[in-house]
């Protein structure tokens, strides 16, 4: 690591809210990049050098869900508009204690608003992959089939068997998507007149 990047570090992490900041071992020995690490669950800072100026940039670490993905602020629309991430320049000659204010004053508060801000949203997608979860188990254990987990589109479905090969079933949070299913007449029949006889009792509770 930059010995600058080294030195302003400690200084900035003894300085930040009263020391309530960490640095984090970098396992990848990055030159140009620090991290440090806030008393809240999951909040980290980003302190990197530019060779411009040369000026030390702030950024912050985002929310990510229980399989992965990091939301970042521009999932969120404010009042209308798509909301951005935060971030601060200082220059490097300023020295630690500089910086440290800048971060306190310039971009903690609105990192912070927009981390929340994320974080449910994190949070209510890791309900949502859970619910959807449950009902592909519940309707594959209904089947006695299996459930198949989709990473690149986050899906999961229940695989059902048939003579030439597999229905997919899709389900979300609440429904579950019949993929491609062919029926014979009679059997479609039934299946319909099940399904007007559930809507019907939907109806009348």
């Amino acid at each position: 690591m930059d010995e600058r990047l080294s030195v302003i570090g400690s200084e900035v992490a003894a300085l930040l809210e009263g020391g309530k900041w960490q640095i984090k071992p970098d396992p990848d020995e990055n030159l140009w990049t620090l991290s440090l690490i806030g008393p809240t669950s999951g909040e980290a800072l980003f302190i990197s050098l530019q060779s411009a100026g040369p000026r030390f940039e702030v950024s912050g670490k985002w929310p990510m869900t229980n399989d992965g993905r990091q939301i970042w602020p521009s999932s969120l629309y404010i009042d209308g508009n798509r909301a951005s991430a935060p971030s601060i320049t200082v220059a490097v000659e300023r020295g630690a204690q500089a910086l440290a204010a800048a971060i306190e004053s310039r971009f903690l508060p609105e990192y912070r608003r927009l981390f929340k801000l994320c974080r449910e949203l994190a949070t209510a997608d890791n309900d949502y992959r859970a619910s959807q979860k449950a009902n592909a188990e519940r309707v594959a254990a209904a089947i006695g089939s299996c459930v198949e987990l989709h990473p690149a589109d986050r899906a999961y479905s229940v695989i059902y068997p048939k003579i030439d090969g597999v229905y997919r079933l899709d389900c979300d949070s609440t429904n579950v998507k019949f993929d491609r299913l062919s029926l014979p007449v009679d059997l479609a029949i039934e299946v319909l007149k099940l399904i007007k006889e559930a809507k019907n009792r939907d109806t009348e509770n």
